[in-house]
C-alpha cells in the first residue's frame, strides 16, 4: 500500500470465497497487529447478509506513524463458526 506524502490512505477490499459468493452474513471484519501505523475501524465490519456474485466491499482507513515510516497491520477475517484468516498488508 503507498500513497502520496505522508497521508492516511483507505484501503478498499473485497471479500469473498473460492466461487466467488459472499462470506457468511455475520462475519466480522477487523483491523489487527499495526506497526508503525493505525487501521482504523473496517466499514462495514460485519459480512451483511446477501447474495451478491462477487462478495462484499469493504474499507480501512490507514494512518501513519508521526515519523512516516514503513508500517503493517493486517485485516482480520472471522466467520460465524469461528475460521479466522489474517491478510497481511505493508505500507511505503
Amino acid at each position: 500500500m503507498a500513497g502520496a506524502g505522508c497521508s492516511a490512505q483507505v484501503l478498499a477490499f473485497r471479500l469473498y470465497d473460492v466461487n466467488g459468493n459472499p462470506l457468511p452474513a455475520g462475519t466480522l471484519v477487523n483491523g489487527a497487529d499495526a506497526n508503525k501505523v493505525a487501521a482504523q475501524t473496517v466499514s462495514p465490519d460485519k459480512v451483511p447478509s446477501t447474495t451478491a456474485i462477487g462478495g462484499t466491499i469493504h474499507s480501512v482507513s490507514i494512518i501513519p506513524d508521526a515519523n512516516c515510516a514503513a508500517g503493517s497491520f493486517s485485516v482480520k477475517v472471522t466467520t460465524p463458526k469461528g475460521l479466522a484468516t489474517v491478510f497481511p498488508f505493508k505500507s511505503n
